[in-house]
């Protein structure tokens, strides 16, 4: 009997005991969402809250627990809860503020950052969390400092490191984002994340053997990442290595048959390699996925300019304008196209 069944036991015996030990119920439900038992850790959220309503790590629990399933107004409701029941609980703050960028009520996300920061000054996931949010609304030297004042309070914080890396390199200063990356390395040798945004990096700057490397590593630690195939495989092409590029692209997916960007990555090598009806397939594929994927519109439009179907290209054309406006690039396509 492993850990986790050995502790699953103990915690039927204490409910045996007591069956409204409301802190059991909490601790059986994290255990039971950490062995991907998503209902019955439900069930034993329901459970604690049932014993005590205005438990606030229940309500933080079944928040993170609910985000997870995708059910997110409802997990919004228990963030509420456990903030109404404790107003200073900076990670309760925090999670409210993730959850609300994801859904793209940004401003409301930024005051529950400022809440979190307030309650706890040196809550380095709530500063992280604030940093990423300030980058997406282009206020940038604000990130940085929230980048700084995550890794004052946590100087090993994986994904401090890892997003002030992606920051940097962003704004041009990519041999500080390269110490970034390195310092993400050495706090967790194994975090694909940092390995595909240093192999990224090394790839811009013209380190490709480099580059390969640290792709490698990422599937190391993770053979089933989608992005580290995906990226690797656009690596493999441009330095002519096709046939492996071709093994990366049905490896992703492999690992998610919806990929629109693996779909399309592996449209464009194939289309490249003359292999036409394959990539016209894959183009397919990635527009089944996501309708509005600028790139597989744009490059199905250019394999059916290529092959003389003219008023299919404009189409896609057409729909990858209206899905990118701004795309500057299209525009001038479609202009030499048609």
């Amino acid at each position: 009997m492993g850990q986790m069944e050995e502790a699953e036991e103990q915690y039927k015996l204490a409910l045996e005991a007591d069956s409204k030990d409301v802190d059991v119920h909490i601790n059986y439900g994290i255990l039971l969402y950490e062995m991907g038992r998503k209902e019955e850790a439900e069930e034993q959220y329901k459970l604690a809250l049932e014993a005590d309503p205005n438990n606030v790590n229940a309500h933080y629990n079944y928040g993170i627990l609910l985000y997870e399933m995708g059910r997110k107004e409802e997990a919004e409701e228990q963030y509420k809860l456990a903030l109404e029941a404790d107003p200073k609980d900076a990670d309760a703050h925090n999670n409210y503020g993730f959850l609300l960028y994801e859904i793209g009520r940004k401003e409301e996300a930024e005051e529950q950052y400022k809440l979190a920061l307030e309650a706890d000054p040196k809550n380095a996931y709530a500063h992280n969390n604030y940093a990423i949010l300030l980058k997406e609304m282009m206020r940038k030297e604000e990130a940085e400092k929230q980048y700084k004042l995550a890794l004052e309070a946590d100087p090993n914080n994986v994904n401090a490191h890892n997003n002030y890396g992606n920051l940097l390199k962003e704004i041009g200063r990519k041999e500080e984002a390269e110490e970034q990356y390195k310092l993400a390395l050495e706090a967790d040798p194994n975090n694909v994340n940092a390995h595909i945004n240093y192999g990224f990096l090394l790839y811009e700057i013209g380190r490709k053997e480099e580059a390969e490397e640290q792709y490698k590593l990422a599937l190391e630690a993770d053979p089933n990442n989608v992005n580290a195939h995906n990226i690797y495989g656009n690596l493999l092409k441009e330095i002519g290595r096709k046939e492996e590029a071709e093994k990366q692209y049905k490896l992703a997916l492999e690992a998610d048959p919806k990929d629109a960007y693996a779909h399309n990555n592996y449209g464009f090598l194939l289309a490249e390699i003359g292999r036409k009806e394959e990539a016209e397939e894959q183009y397919k594929l990635a527009l089944e996925a996501d309708p509005n994927n600028v790139n597989a519109h744009n490059n199905y439009g250019n394999l059916l300019a290529e092959i003389g179907r003219k008023e299919e290209a404009e189409k896609h054309y057409k729909l990858a304008l209206e899905a990118d406006p701004n795309y500057v690039n299209l525009k001038n396509l479609f202009k030499q196209k048609f």
